[in-house]
């Protein structure tokens, strides 16, 4: 499981871990709502998060 996230899916996780929808952290980014789903699912693979819930949980704990 690799941990190192893109520069572009820390952001994404930094917005998402603050309650926004994938849609309003689209809007934020300037990022359609599929890409911006797509680094959600691509930083949950590449830390083995579960969902992204469990993600934004690692990410607020520092685990990632």
């Amino acid at each position: 499981m690799e941990k190192n996230l893109t520069p572009r899916e820390r952001e994404v996780v930094v917005l998402l871990s603050t309650g926004l929808l994938a849609s309003e952290v689209a809007t934020k980014l300037h990022i359609s709502t599929l890409t911006a789903r797509k680094h959600i699912k691509n930083a949950q693979a590449r830390t083995g998060s579960k969902n992204a819930v469990h993600l934004c949980v690692r990410w607020a704990l520092g685990e990632i």
